[in-house]
């Protein structure tokens, strides 16, 4: 039987102000519910292309408790990641984890009330 091995949903836009915070935790926890994700703070590196010098930045994430499943905050996108560790539960069609991941991001995206995003999905637009 075939599974998917790996799935990613990016959201492009300015998330700068999405910070690793006790707000901004509250706020997506609040927002995500019962989908048993847990908070957690990624390092990002980035170079600066006038002085090239290499930038830290801490950056905000959630993580599912089973760790395949993860929402990353990056300063110009958000990041929605799907990847199958082993076990006994996967998906074996796309269009599944397509409609978890957007269940997902209408999730994530009711926590940021101000912030929208219309994302290609073949021939049709995906309202997140």
């Amino acid at each position: 039987m075939d599974k998917v091995l790996g799935f990613q949903l990016s959201m492009l836009g300015s998330f700068q102000n999405i910070q690793p915070n006790l707000v901004m935790t509250q706020r997506v926890i609040q927002a995500i519910g019962g989908e048993g994700f847990i908070p957690a703070t990624l390092e990002v590196n980035i170079v600066d292309p006038q002085s090239k010098a290499v930038i830290s930045d801490t950056r905000f994430q959630m993580v599912s408790q089973d760790q395949m499943w993860a929402i990353m905050f990056f300063a110009e996108r958000i990041d929605i990641n799907y990847e199958y560790k082993g076990g006994d539960l996967f998906f074996t069609d796309i269009a599944a984890v397509m409609a978890k991941a957007k269940n997902i991001c209408q999730k994530v995206f009711t926590a940021f009330a101000d912030t929208t995003s219309i994302r290609l999905k073949g021939e049709q637009l995906i309202n997140c």
